[in-house]
């Protein structure tokens, strides 16, 4: 049974790690497909697809960056 408390400790712990990489994924591919709606609606291929793969990549990253710092605050 202790081993069974030591998952859900160590699960606790790595979620927001979890959910930041999720974030980082989701921000990716939302603003990426929005560069590529984008680049098809206006015909500018590729600009705004890396562009917002950029943007994507910058947002993602900056979540990681708040859950880190929020994380070294803690007691």
């Amino acid at each position: 049974m202790q081993d069974l408390s030591d998952l859900a400790k160590a699960f606790r712990k790595a979620a927001p790690y979890i959910n930041s990489t999720y974030v980082l994924i989701a921000a990716v591919a939302l603003f990426g497909l929005l560069g590529w709606w984008l680049d098809s609606y206006t015909e500018t291929k590729p600009l705004f697809f890396i562009l917002g793969l950029f943007a994507g990549l910058f947002t993602g990253f900056y979540n990681f960056y708040k859950v880190i710092k929020q994380l070294n605050n803690e007691p």
